[in-house]
């Protein structure tokens, strides 16, 4: 059963209003008009997606966040935080607190869908979803350019011309959809397919990067994107 959390009152109001959640079978939405009931209903509950009103709770929002994060059942459950007056500040305080995420509102409905659609538990660090967007990666001090073809929490995809060798410093610049952010991550290519190789010859000529180091925001971002995917691609 399909349990969502949404302390936000405008959000539950578009959710319960969707042909989406309609259509889930014993879907329900748990509300909660303070702190004392946000969080004993996200322990009643466990739901598969909670999502918190950072202008409702102000200056409590960060520690409320990171007391849903002490709960064991917790953990794993994605925990999007919304507001109007967005600031780069009030996002790198929340994801470190523990939220995936700062959506600003009102919140298109189509990211509220794709929220709705992957709710549940979180994805392991080694799936891998496929993303098609353009981006841009150094190495060795020159800028390239090439397309992601999917993406974990541990690394990526990159389709190039040229790959660079195995054990190659990138730093790459890139944007998943749905997402306004660019993010910047630094990794270390761990295996190249030239395109000659029969055995990954299922994928167009490029590298495997594992991250060694990416910012905050960049790995929540990253971390968001896999959850919500509903399709899972394998390269091995």
């Amino acid at each position: 059963m399909l349990r969502l959390l949404l302390a936000d009152a405008g959000l539950a109001e578009t959710v319960a209003r969707g042909r989406l959640f309609r259509n889930q079978p014993n879907a329900r939405i748990v509300s909660a008009r303070n702190r004392a009931e946000l969080l004993s209903a996200a322990r009643r509950e466990r739901p598969q997606l909670i999502a918190v009103d950072a202008d409702f709770y102000r200056s409590q929002i960060d520690d409320l966040i990171r007391t849903l994060r002490r709960e064991p059942v917790l953990r794993s459950v994605p925990i999007i935080v919304t507001t109007a007056k967005w600031r780069e500040s009030l996002q790198e305080l929340l994801l470190g607190a523990g939220a995936n995420a700062l959506l600003v509102k009102p919140v298109p409905v189509q990211q509220i869908y794709d929220l709705v659609r992957a709710a549940g538990p979180a994805m392991a660090l080694d799936v891998r979803v496929p993303v098609g967007a353009e981006a841009t990666f150094l190495v060795g001090g020159r800028e390239r350019r090439g397309r992601i073809v999917n993406v974990s929490r541990g690394g990526l995809y990159l389709e190039c011309d040229a790959p660079p060798a195995v054990g190659t410093p990138v730093r790459v610049t890139l944007s998943l959809p749905a997402f306004t952010n660019v993010a910047q991550v630094d990794g270390v290519v761990t295996w190249t397919n030239d395109g000659r190789t029969a055995s990954v010859s299922h994928v167009p000529r490029g590298v495997g990067v594992r991250f060694v180091d990416a910012p905050l925001v960049a790995r929540k971002m990253i971390a968001l994107y896999v959850s919500m995917s509903k399709t899972v691609v394998r390269v091995t």
